[in-house]
């Protein structure tokens, strides 16, 4: 059985106990997974004393046919009680990596699902409303959903709700099961029992456009109170060219850029859900700043969709998933502000359902907000902002050159036969073979993201070379002719032909070039002078000085501002690193793991720099105090800091 079980064990959003961890493992060891479910349900219904002899569901009957007596054995020994949350993570730990990967399965703490129907289910007076999860995994949120109309309808029977109000729907077959056993289980939990539960938990891809008409109970007109969930997360690039041109068809969402599997089913959710209905789904939070889900935020904010939204910026509330998580609840209710709060500090998952049930919340008017980035900001925060972003310059930011096949062009100065100074040629591997370039033909070229620093004392950075088959005419750049190159860099040929099958693969096969060995796009060939260089993904402001005449790539660099009077770049680098900089990140950027945020261009892009007096450049110029220089930019922003 490939498993999962050392990322369920090490990355699972829970604190599993040492016996779980061996639990797992032993289990691991066994290929029939049947009989393995068959042995755990035995084991849980005997530690909640059920008579298993007097049981009628026939999905626990038929199941129970199945049998290992030595997994049923190590069982027994263990002597433990048994929660529906352990056969649901054990369940998820027979998936294997491709099944979870391809379908964004993710495994859900109870803490945020119990969460979600709560704050659905405690608002109603009536146990006639319809739940359904479009994505329902092992029915984590139909459990919980279930407990929730347990609580707040206790006479109604559990088997009743199961029929009549929760539906659920998922890709996998295996899920679907699942689901179909826990509920199952549960409804014992309230000592209730049918030979044949009349389930509307169905197989099916809910991005499909007639997927409602699966459920026999529900009418075609009708939709759904309430919708809940942890949708899937699968990006752009892991769905298949057939997903992508389904998607793209069916949902505004997904009609342009890298979007992501999720965005479909917030949008198929509102197709679905009734007119005074609520959604509530657990996502990841860049949908609130992401380029790639601008079409998503189009549809929300246009529509005033969203009401309530609960950040948990950079706090991992799942760790079996490289994921930063927001709740946050929509309705097509009319509405002028987003109800907000988010959770700076580092939280365990104990402390979840403390901060999930404080009662600090802001609020944001929507015509605060834009589709390029969702900003919950307080009304001091949002003041800061606005005058961060409406000084008088803008930055002039520049993205690098594009070979699109650098391997080929770069040439890494720190081997040791390309280290005699006298040399006339540097030498390029390429397929365990040398081949001769001229130095002429080659340049400096740093890394977007700043170069190796080899020398911290003296600040020194690696420099490779690059061949640039370029050159200068009326102070414009154009390509070396053929003929030209033959001539002045016959060596740089000979390699350039070797390359030439290589070359010819850029761009899925169809590089947009005149010369076939020119670099495949012709940007920033002539990006030479000085420039601020900086990493798109740093967890503090990092901008590094250039004075170098070398050409960059693979990022973003700085060449000033749009002043009228230029401003000296060591003065800019000095503001782009102070805390002015790093607060409008953290408040319009977005995380993307490890405490870092992105420093793209996009969020750049509206950062504004002050006119500076004489004295206010020799004060910057001189000073070495990151301190002063804060604080001077502080006041000089007229921040409330």
């Amino acid at each position: 059985m490939t498993t999962l079980i050392n990322e369920v064990i090490n990355k699972n959003a829970f604190s599993l106990t040492e016996r779980n961890e061996k639990t797992i493992k032993y289990l691991a060891n066994f290929n029939n997974k049947t009989e393995v479910q068959a042995e755990l349900i035995r084991a849980y219904l005997s530690s909640k004393d059920y008579d298993i002899e007097i049981i009628e569901n026939e999905l626990i009957t038929n199941l129970l046919t199945n049998s290992n007596d030595e997994i049923f054995n190590y069982l027994v020994k263990l002597n433990r009680k048994w929660s529906l949350k352990d056969l649901e993570l054990i369940f998820y730990s027979f998936l294997d990596r491709s099944t979870i990967n391809n379908n964004g399965i993710i495994f859900t703490p109870s803490t945020v699902s119990d969460y979600i129907t709560n704050q659905m289910i405690n608002s109603i007076d009536v146990p006639d409303k319809l739940i359904c999860d479009f994505s329902c995994g092992g029915g984590e949120f139909l459990i919980s959903a279930l407990k929730q109309l347990k609580l707040k309808f206790p006479t109604t029977p559990a088997i009743h709700f199961i029929e009549n109000n929760l539906f659920g729907v998922d890709i996998l077959s295996e899920n679907v099961y699942s689901t179909k056993l826990l509920l199952s289980l549960q409804a014992l939990e309230y000592k209730e029992d049918k030979e044949i539960i009349d389930f509307n938990i169905i197989q099916g891809d809910s991005t499909s456009s007639n997927i409602l008409t699966n459920f026999n109970k529900l009418k075609k007109s009708e939709g759904f109170d309430f919708i809940v969930g942890n949708p899937p997360y699968v990006k752009f690039q892991e769905l298949s060219l057939q997903q992508r041109k389904s998607l793209k068809e069916s949902y505004t969402t997904c009609d342009s850029g890298n979007f992501n599997l999720f965005y479909a089913f917030i949008e198929l959710s509102f197709n679905y859900l009734k007119e005074d209905g609520k959604i509530g789904y657990i996502i990841p939070n860049h949908l609130l700043k992401m380029q790639s889900a601008k079409s998503l935020r189009n549809f929300l904010l246009g529509e005033k969709l969203i009401n309530k939204v609960i950040d948990f910026k950079d706090n991992q509330l799942f760790e079996n998933a490289q994921t930063y998580s927001a709740i946050i609840f929509f309705d097509k209710k009319p509405k002028e502000e987003i109800v907000y709060k988010t959770v700076d500090k580092k939280i365990n998952n104990g402390q979840i359902v403390q901060h999930l049930n404080d009662s600090n919340y802001q609020a944001i008017a929507y015509n605060h907000l834009n589709a390029d980035s969702i900003h919950l900001l307080s009304k001091e925060d949002y003041l800061n902002i606005k005058s961060i972003e409406n000084q008088k310059n803008n930055l002039r930011i520049m993205t690098g050159i594009a070979t699109q096949k650098d391997s080929l062009y770069l040439i890494n100065t720190t081997k040791e036969f390309n280290k005699n100074e006298q040399d006339k040629y540097f030498y390029k591997e390429f397929e365990n073979e040398i081949y001769k370039i001229e130095k002429d033909i080659t340049i400096s070229i740093i890394k977007g993201s700043g170069e190796k620093k080899v020398d911290e004392a003296t600040n020194f950075y690696e420099f490779n070379r690059i061949i640039y088959p370029y050159q200068l005419s009326d102070d414009k750049v154009v390509v070396i002719s053929e003929k030209e190159m033959i001539q002045k860099y016959p060596e740089t040929f000979k390699y350039f032909q070797v390359i030439r099958g290589e070359l010819s693969k850029r761009n899925g096969g169809k590089p947009s070039v005149k010369v076939w060995y020119e670099y495949g796009r012709s940007q920033a060939l002539n990006s030479f002078t000085p420039k601020i260089i900086f990493p798109t993904n740093s967890a503090k402001p990092n901008f590094t000085y250039f004075k170098d005449y070398a050409l960059f790539n693979n990022g973003y660099a700085i060449f000033g501002t749009t002043s009228k009077n230029e401003i000296d770049l060591d003065i800019l680098t000095k503001v782009l690193n102070s805390v002015v900089v790093e607060y409008y990140i953290k408040h319009t950027s977005y995380m993307i793991s490890g405490g870092y945020y992105c420093y793209q261009k996009k969020y750049l892009s509206n950062f504004t720099i002050p006119d500076f007096s004489e004295e206010d450049m020799i004060f910057l110029k001189k000073s070495t105090s990151k301190e002063d220089i804060n604080e001077f930019l502080i006041r000089k922003y007229n921040l409330l800091m």
